[in-house]
């Protein structure tokens, strides 16, 4: 059964999210959060840092760099965004433009709480093998349809939008 969509009557609310690459130990790796179980939407869920497009914001790119340094402190200015991914439709009628970034220089994560329950990091050389399996199909709002991926990480489930963007990525670069 496919999913009902929210109010297609209004254009979808914009968001923006990165992709923060990082070097762990040497290793590029990919900074994922674990969004807070005390969330309305997609609590406990594993997600890029992002968010809703704000009217201060000039940009998208603008967006996920806020975001970002709210939701993991993560200053805007140690990120050097070098790709912009394809706009992803969700279920719930939101659009979402990735961002693709390098974090230069000595970043200690600090977690927002009220947002984030906790980070982790994936290497991106695991990525690079596409690990993913399909969990379902969707239809998207403008009628094409869409696999839904997962993949397990050290007992984290990467999938949905998360997973389709680390695919985009992952299968490009």
């Amino acid at each position: 059964m496919l999913p009902r969509f929210a109010n297609q009557s209004q254009p979808p609310r914009e968001y923006a999210v990165l992709l923060p690459l990082i070097h762990i130990g040497g290793e590029e790796s990919v900074l994922l959060t674990v969004r807070s179980k005390n969330l309305p939407r997609h609590a406990g869920e594993i997600s890029l840092p992002g968010g809703g497009r704000e009217p201060e914001d000039k940009n998208l790119e603008s967006t996920a760099l806020r975001e970002s340094y709210e939701e993991v402190g993560l200053p805007p200015n140690q990120v050097k965004i070098f790709a912009e991914l394809s706009w992803s439709n969700t279920t719930k009628g939101t659009r979402v433009k990735p961002f693709v970034g390098q974090v230069e220089g000595e970043f200690t994560p600090q977690i927002n709480p009220s947002e984030v329950q906790e980070i982790f990091y994936i290497p991106s050389k695991i990525l690079k093998e596409d690990p993913f399996s399909v969990r379902g199909v969707y239809q998207a709002p403008n009628g094409t349809h869409h696999s839904i991926y997962t993949f397990l990480y050290e007992g984290y489930e990467i999938w949905g939008l998360t997973a389709r963007i680390l695919r985009e990525y992952f299968n490009i670069y």
